[in-house]
């Protein structure tokens, strides 16, 4: 064992790069139910470290497919199979963190210590480039600080790998340690970063490797108050900003220069990433269509999102159902969507959806199933609806990847993407339905209500684990022991006027008793609406009402 531990610390082959992320993968499937924990939100929505282990396991069977030993060649794969099993937006940047490791590791079959430092420089550089809002007290600032600590420990300790990977190893750790002081919503559920504990796992595992007892059983990660936390990618307590838009847009005859300039007279907190004609744009404005206009003007136009996005991660079902609707003739335009419960599935039928994914809260697909049912759907161009703001990245990445025209619609409910189709019209043209259909996306207020399963204070809202809880758009506002009392929260927060339209979509726990009763509650309280009632049949929410 010492031999080969010495043979480790100069340089690793194809064989042993392959082990050592295994190890990694071991050590992160050791730590899943510590990682899952870890969620401030007490809405089961989310799962951090599932999604992490989904998309490891991913990039683990397309390099035990490689026969080859050289190095280079089994990063690509490791990259390439994280990059189709990425789940949720935590298995997106780490598919990026996996894809920054064969960048630095290309054609090289053996890798050197210095060639370490670079792959975890590459990985913390594609990690931020993947998010267009990068917040420091997630994984991101986990990754890089781990390469801060390698490229201090090769200038100024040493060139032995293991030593490197100790030096990462310990910056890492500190840096989880910290988050709660650099995200807000941390420190106040009193714990550390779910995703940037899965990447301290990874790496624990790696250095069991470095160290010669990657044989053992892999140890658990040690973190203060694990009971209750969140992992969050992107910053949600932005909204004194407006909204956050974000999108790319493809122009061969434009420079980032100009981009700049012409965005930063519409918009604040400009941030803009080019590759070659592709440029990746992030800006904060209270009115999105003129910025939307403009892009439209400039180039192609995709990958639109106008909602901010947390890291609420969620655990994966297997299935997809591409069962529903789907035309055989060619079609000048397909919509794929991504619909939870048989209501909601049948009025997706009924207004036309070509593709159907089953999916939700809960059931996040992957980038390839999403692919797959892109490639189902025959048509010139493809409108993509995600309907949940943790699918939005795994959306945007199967879209990148297809060779059709795909244009993701950012929905991130359903009653969104319900919404958004009675704006489609197979008759317009690619054009016009797609400015409908992003004009639409903003027409509808979503209010969702479940049980609590945990107890927490959020933004001032005192929650108790099994009452209601009421989440307006993304953010809860309320909490409630009795259903009625928390529908009043609902919609007078929301305050309608008598224009407005309110649809109730009953979950598959409300009995008919309960149904009849709420119908009785807005027939009497609410009779200057038009108030319609829909067995959506979804899972996880008792009530999704929407107002437009």
């Amino acid at each position: 064992m010492a031999s080969d531990v010495k043979k480790l610390n100069d340089g690793l082959n194809g064989h042993e790069l392959r082990n050592l992320f295994e190890s990694g993968y071991n050590s992160l499937l050791a730590n899943i139910d510590t990682i899952n924990s870890l969620n401030v939100f007490p809405v089961p929505d989310g799962d951090t470290g599932t999604n992490m282990v989904l998309t490891m396991k991913s990039a683990k069977s397309e390099f035990d497919k490689e026969n080859e030993n050289d190095a280079g060649k089994i990063a690509e794969a490791m990259s390439n199979g994280a990059l189709m099993g990425a789940r949720g937006n935590s298995g997106v940047i780490l598919s990026q963190f996996l894809r920054g490791w064969a960048s630095a590791l290309y054609n090289s079959e053996i890798i050197s210590p210095i060639q370490i430092v670079n792959a975890l420089k590459k990985g913390m550089e594609f990690s931020y480039e993947s998010v267009s809002n990068p917040v420091e007290g997630t994984m991101l600032t986990v990754i890089k600080h781990a390469y801060e600590g390698a490229y201090s420990a090769y200038n100024n300790i040493s060139n032995n790998i293991r030593e490197i990977w100790d030096e990462a190893y310990k910056s890492a750790k500190e840096a989880l340690d910290s988050t709660p002081e650099l995200l807000p919503i941390l420190k106040q559920a009193q714990v550390v970063d779910a995703g940037g504990l899965g990447i301290v796992a990874i790496m624990d595992g790696m250095k069991s490797y470095f160290n010669g007892t990657q044989n053992t059983t892999p140890v658990k990660i040690h973190v203060e108050n694990s009971t209750i936390a969140e992992n969050f990618i992107f910053d949600t307590n932005d909204e004194e900003f407006g909204n956050c838009i974000q999108f790319i847009i493809n122009s061969p005859t434009v420079s980032k220069t100009i981009l700049e300039s012409k965005f930063s007279d519409l918009a604040s907190s400009v941030v803009i990433v080019d590759a070659k004609t592709l440029y990746r744009i992030h800006v904060h404005s209270e009115d999105p269509d003129p910025i939307l206009e403009l892009a439209k003007e400039i180039g192609t136009l995709s990958d639109i999102n106008i909602q901010n996005m947390d890291d609420q991660k969620a655990e994966f079902f297997d299935d997809i159902s591409s069962q529903t609707n789907i035309k055989n003739d060619h079609i000048n335009n397909g919509v794929v969507a991504v619909v939870d419960g048989e209501g909601f599935i049948d009025i997706f039928k009924e207004l036309g959806t070509t593709i159907i994914i089953s999916g939700g809260q809960t059931k996040n697909p992957s980038t390839e199933e999403v692919l797959n049912a892109i490639n189902a759907c025959n048509a010139d161009n493809i409108f993509l609806l995600p309907n949940n703001k943790n699918i939005i990245g795994v959306a945007q990445q199967a879209a990148k990847l297809s060779e059709s025209n795909v244009i993701v619609i950012p929905t991130t409910s359903v009653p969104a993407g319900i919404s958004v189709l009675l704006g489609f019209d197979n008759t317009l043209s690619y054009n016009e339905n797609e400015i409908n259909m992003l004009e639409s996306v903003t027409n509808v207020i979503t209010c969702e209500i479940t049980k609590a399963t945990k107890d927490i204070t959020i933004k001032d809202v005192k929650i108790v684990q099994n009452e209601y809880l009421s989440i307006v758009n993304g953010e809860i506002i309320a909490s409630e022991k009795s259903l009625i009392n928390i529908i009043e929260d609902t919609i007078n927060y929301t305050k309608p006027t008598p224009e407005n339209m309110i649809t109730v979509y009953f979950g598959s726990n409300i009995n008919p008793n309960m149904e009849n009763e709420i119908v009785s509650l807005f027939t009497k309280k609410y009779s200057q609406n038009e108030n319609d009632f829909v067995r959506g049949n979804q899972e996880i929410y008792d009530l999704i009402i929407s107002i437009e």
